[in-house]
């Protein structure tokens, strides 16, 4: 994540206009005169090059781009006599992480729905599944 602000930075350095950022659901067209502050002649490496807005709009759209989705997957004995959580996780564009709600086991797998399936094959037992729930459902509920 580093490299890609270097890039931008970079770029931005160079007169280059900023791509647009999705800001929670909405477009945002930024170009440099937004973003950068207006420096004419040498560029001196201790003085920043972003406003400060322009730098808080940066990371905001950053983090959210590459935010992980938050999820659990919880055992239930059939039918639905019991449930446990058997781990959290955070679902990446290329992968899953989970860890145990105790923190002794780790997992990572191609998928959240792929570390399901494995976790439900791995009890051994027909009468127990596992079900993927994903956080984002549950904040109506929480809140």
């Amino acid at each position: 994540m580093i490299c890609s602000i270097r890039k931008r930075w970079n770029n931005a350095r160079l007169g280059i206009s900023i791509t647009p950022t999705r800001i929670s659901g909405e477009t945002m067209n930024s170009t440099i005169s937004d973003t950068v502050t207006e420096r004419e002649g040498d560029w001196d490496e201790n003085v920043p090059v972003y406003t400060v807005e322009g730098f808080r709009a940066l990371v905001r759209a950053l983090v959210v781009d590459e935010m992980p989705r938050l999820f659990a997957v919880v055992y239930e004995r059939i039918p639905r006599r019991e449930v446990e959580v058997a781990a959290y996780g955070m679902a990446f564009p290329d992968r899953a992480e989970l860890i145990a709600p105790d923190g002794t086991h780790r997992m990572t797998s191609s998928s959240a729905d792929q570390a399901t399936a494995l976790l439900t094959a791995g009890t051994g037992d027909e009468q127990v599944k596992a079900r993927l729930v994903w956080m984002e459902d549950l904040a109506g509920a929480l809140g």
